[in-house]
């Protein structure tokens, strides 16, 4: 009875405490359910740099992994990708090895066609030899620049998954 009584006591100094914290204004995004609120402010957008979310775009159209008849297996995998106008040649520069989180960095470099071509997207493959890998989940992160003088920017991320027998 006596917990009862100190909890009633609680409570009632309390009451007055949170009228007070309701009736006073909201920080902005929040609502206080106040008949004279019609509606809440919209949440606001983070300005942080460090903080936004970009969605990735999916360059690479397809993914064909091609296993080639050696001792160990050699995988290779065909990427398809759409380029804006016929003609360009796509190079891989460098295959990185899987680091200890199961990153594969392929950097690729695209070179413009000569002269005047027509505005078409063209859908434009190349091979990238990965090697001889263990089983494992890897990611394939794609880079690449537009032209030797240019900085590789990641263009798409893919899961490979290779099983053992």
């Amino acid at each position: 009875m006596r917990f009862l009584g100190m909890l009633l006591v609680v409570v009632a100094v309390m009451i007055p405490a949170v009228m007070t914290a309701l009736s006073q204004e909201a920080p902005p995004g929040v609502s206080t359910n106040n008949d004279d609120e019609k509606k809440a402010e919209e949440p606001k957008k983070l300005e942080n740099p460090a903080m936004s979310l970009k969605e990735a775009e999916n360059w690479v159209k397809s993914i064909d992994i091609i296993v080639a008849e050696s001792m160990p297996p050699q995988f290779f995998l065909e990427m398809k990708v759409t380029m804006p106008t016929p003609g360009w040649k796509l190079k891989v520069d460098e295959v990185g090895k899987p680091d200890a989180d199961g990153r594969i960095k392929v950097k690729v470099t695209g070179t413009r066609p000569e002269g005047m071509v027509a505005q078409v997207l063209t859908d434009e493959t190349f091979n990238v030899p990965v090697g001889s890998i263990e089983a494992g989940s890897y990611m394939i992160e794609v880079w690449y620049r537009g032209g030797e003088n240019e900085e590789y920017a990641r263009k798409s991320v893919h899961m490979l998954s290779v099983a053992s027998k």
